[in-house]
């Protein structure tokens, strides 16, 4: 029963930070992966935890991917501004961008929740495992298609 309570979780895990994230639209929503996690270490739910850890692991990565990226294209607007060239294409680009990064974010919740309700995990190829690193735990290993540790 334990098991069935906790697979149900970590699968409702990924609908429920989407729901969340759409209703606050805050920063708030970058935090709360990091507090399921300790909600459900508390609860006992071994899968939920690992599915909320991986989903906080992929929202760090993606914030630390974005930052660079918003540096790039700011700094290219700047130049574009000075040499009297239309922004137009800087900002098509940052549309673009913004828009491929929404879409994998909505197909790996998806693939979260698919992986989840089979017992399995998924691991985000963009996900760079910086809070399993920092944990002590591999930041990838070969046997994810196996059931939570």
């Amino acid at each position: 029963m334990q098991q069935d309570t906790d697979r149900w979780v970590a699968v409702a895990t990924p609908v429920v930070l989407l729901a969340l994230s759409v209703l606050l639209k805050t920063w708030a929503t970058w935090f709360l992966p990091a507090a399921l996690y300790f909600l459900y270490r508390r609860g006992g739910w071994a899968q939920a935890r690992e599915t909320a850890l991986r989903l906080a692991d992929l929202h760090l990565s993606l914030l630390v991917l974005a930052i660079p990226l918003g540096l790039l294209l700011g700094a290219l607007g700047i130049v574009a501004n000075d040499a009297g060239i239309s922004r137009l294409p800087i900002v098509a680009v940052s549309g673009l961008l913004i828009s491929a990064l929404g879409i994998y974010v909505l197909v790996s919740y998806l693939f979260f929740s698919v992986k989840a309700y089979r017992g399995q995990l998924h691991s985000a190829k963009l996900n760079m495992g910086i809070i399993e690193t920092l944990r002590g735990k591999r930041a990838s290993c070969p046997q994810d298609s196996g059931a939570a540790s």
